[in-house]
């Protein structure tokens, strides 16, 4: 994705007249019917996801996605910032292993400044749900891998998604996964458009983990890669990276020591096949780990063969 001279420059805030016209997003006040639900269906680190249904076609539910209230006025501004990067990014991508932008509701946010962005609905949840109610055959979570084509079609974009996880990839109702949330995204080679990294420790590249030196290191299609392969990697095992550890700090100290993440023992299924893909992805030296392109070649051929 190029340069873009439409996106708001870091020190100014666009409104959200400027946010609908500039970037040909969709209005969607008065055409989405709220569910009202007292309690959120999903909550995040600084927004809450609501249901919904589309007014003209009830049949179509969606997720209303809206940022939590707050009294400090610094704080709006910060959220307002979020909300527009994401939307920013978001609404460009379309892509069959992305989740759909559906557009802003003004008038569903919790104050004016941050409309709800809306998206359709996905009643089967996170990939990390579906794996763990439904505990599907090795063959069906293998099929998972096409996550690494949405990730694929962000890295063409210069997109770099910054917090891939298994609560950030969402299961159609086609069992199809969706790459989601952008909230942490960031686009290369536009001046002005980057993210403070906070991303989740077990699926997180150690060379974001917090310096030492001071040098700080931003998310990039290296650390993606390692996301995806630890992320991958709780799809095909059913259990967390470093499930063993129960505190993120000792697993970023277990990392920061110099460990990786093991084969499991006894081995799942297709471990001959899958873990030699799966392990470059965790190489402590990021130069090592194969590019998304590269995986998705490795893990379509291993399709085909299952």
């Amino acid at each position: 994705m190029a340069s873009d001279p439409s996106l708001p420059p870091e020190n100014r805030i666009e409104s959200l007249a400027e946010l609908l016209k500039k970037h040909d997003y969709l209005d969607l006040a008065g055409k989405i019917n709220h569910s009202k639900e007292i309690f959120p269906k999903h909550t995040g680190g600084y927004c809450d996801v609501y249901t919904g249904h589309l007014v003209a076609d009830p049949s179509y539910k969606v997720a209303i996605k809206v940022f939590r209230g707050t009294d400090k006025p610094g704080d709006i501004k910060t959220i307002e910032r979020w909300l527009n990067r994401e939307a920013v990014v978001w609404h460009k991508l379309k892509h069959e292993n992305v989740l759909s932008f559906l557009g802003l509701a003004p008038d569903l946010g919790r104050f004016e400044a941050c409309p709800a962005l809306i998206s359709p609905y996905c009643t089967n949840g996170t990939v990390g749900d579906y794996v763990q109610n439904s505990n599907p055959p090795i063959e069906t979570r293998l099929s998972l891998a096409r996550v690494a084509r949405g990730m694929e079609y962000l890295h063409e974009q210069d997109v770099i998604h910054g917090d891939l996880k298994p609560s950030n990839v969402l299961m159609s109702d086609e069992n199809k996964p969706l790459v989601c949330d952008f909230g942490r995204s960031s686009i290369l080679y536009t001046r002005g458009f980057t993210t403070k990294f906070a991303g989740s420790t077990r699926y997180q590249a150690p060379e974001l983990f917090p310096p030492e030196n001071n040098v700080t290191i931003t998310p990039n299609k290296c650390s993606d890669i390692c996301a995806f392969g630890l992320t991958a990697f709780e799809v095909w095992t059913g259990k967390p990276p470093f499930s063993e550890i129960i505190y993120d700090h000792s697993v970023m100290m277990h990392i920061t020591g110099g460990n990786t993440l093991q084969l499991p023992s006894p081995p799942p299924g297709m471990a001959d096949r899958l873990w030699p893909i799966l392990s470059p992805c965790f190489s402590i030296t990021p130069e090592n780990r194969p590019t998304i392109q590269e995986l998705v070649q490795s893990l379509e051929s291993c399709v085909q063969q299952s």
